[in-house]
């Protein structure tokens, strides 16, 4: 809500309802951001069990971290298999980016 009260947008986190998706070494907890209108504006990495290093590098590929934006949840919803919604893994991440991904959709 803003200063006088007006719907600007939603923040939901990943975890629970993605905790049995598993990158590397465990649940990644993500944090999604949208509009009013439920079109995503960012995601963004709160928390992960996986190797920092592979975190990283998942987290400083703006293509990927920005894959969902300006998708409606119901669009991010459905997503089930990766490679058929364009979204691809982060090369030396792909299993935390993966998971990543999942969750997100899962989650939405």
């Amino acid at each position: 809500m803003d200063q006088s009260g007006n719907l600007i947008g939603y923040a939901v986190r990943t975890m629970p309802q993605s905790r049995d998706i598993v990158g590397y070494s465990g649940p990644t907890d993500a944090l999604i951001v949208s509009d009013a209108s439920f079109k995503v504006i960012g995601v963004a990495i709160r928390q992960s069990y996986d190797t920092p290093s592979h975190v990283e590098d998942v987290t400083l590929d703006y293509l990927f971290m920005e894959s969902w934006n300006d998708k409606s949840w119901d669009q991010i919803a459905k997503i089930t298999d990766l490679k058929t919604s364009g979204i691809y893994g982060v090369s030396g991440a792909t299993r935390t980016s993966e998971a990543l991904a999942l969750s997100v959709s899962k989650r939405l």
